[in-house]
Order: structure tokens, then sequence, then C-alpha cells
């Protein structure tokens, strides 16, 4: 069973709505709302990634960014042509692991990978680069990423 969690306090001094006691935030309202954005954007960066073959590079993605963005993001060069249009193909990975946390494919993306061959096609799960959105950890296969 999990730990149960402390509940946060209310920057109002008093009861809260659930009657238990609450005190003033040193910093005030406004730098007790910061700090908790702030600790909860820093834990979602941590906990979702995406690992590329063959070059073994592990990157932190911020929400919902694109693998390829993601990549140049970390200076890091992504084959493509269109540079994020989602219409040369050039930027296909393929998936490894993690599909199920990438957005959903929009027609737009699967019109583009009607170019790749139907054979490629069929053996691999294969997505656009510059449009998969990442929502949890990840790993594609792309030969030709690199160092910009």
């Amino acid at each position: 069973m999990a730990a149960r969690r402390a509940l946060p306090r209310l920057p109002r001094p008093g009861l809260g709505p659930a009657g238990w006691e609450c005190q003033q935030s040193a910093q005030g309202d406004f730098g007790l709302l910061v700090a908790v954005i702030g600790r909860a954007e820093r834990a979602a960066r941590q906990s979702v990634s995406v690992v590329i073959e063959p070059v073994g590079l592990v990157l932190e993605v911020a929400a919902d960014e694109t693998v390829m963005g993601a990549a140049e993001r970390r200076g890091y060069r992504w084959p493509t042509l269109c540079h994020g249009e989602g219409t040369c193909s050039v930027c296909w990975a393929e998936v490894l692991s993690g599909g199920q946390n990438l957005s959903a494919m929009r027609d737009k993306e699967r019109n583009t990978l009607e170019l790749l061959s139907p054979h490629l096609r069929a053996r691999r799960q294969v997505r656009l680069a510059c449009q998969a959105r990442v929502h949890g950890d990840v790993a594609v296969r792309k030969p030709g990423v690199r160092p910009a």
C-alpha cells in the first residue's frame, strides 16, 4: 500500500474547507503558488523521457513536445527536409517501446507515412518524429541523429 501524503497547507490562516488547520505561507499566496507549480513542472519533466537508438541518447521531454523537438532542443540534428511540417517523411522513426505514450496519429501524419514502402510499414511501427508528441516514456530507433 502506498504511503499517505500529507495534505498541503492552504495559504490563509484559519480552517480550510475540510476543517483542518492552515497557516499563512511565508512567501504569501503568489509565492506559494509559484513554488507549487515549479515543483510540479520539475516532477513532470523528470518523469518523461525518450530513448533514441542506436546512439543511446536519453532525453528529458517537455510537456507535449515532439520526439524531434526534444532532440533538437538538446542540440541534436534529426534528419528532415521539411523541418517539422510533416510533409517529407524523412524524420520517420521506428517505435521500439512505449508507442501508447505517443499522441494519436492524425490524418496529415498518416498520409505522409504512405510515402514509405508498404513493406516497411507492415513490419515496423513507424511514426513521424516531427508529429508524434510524447506523453510518457518512449524508445525509438532513428539512424542519423547526431550532435548539431
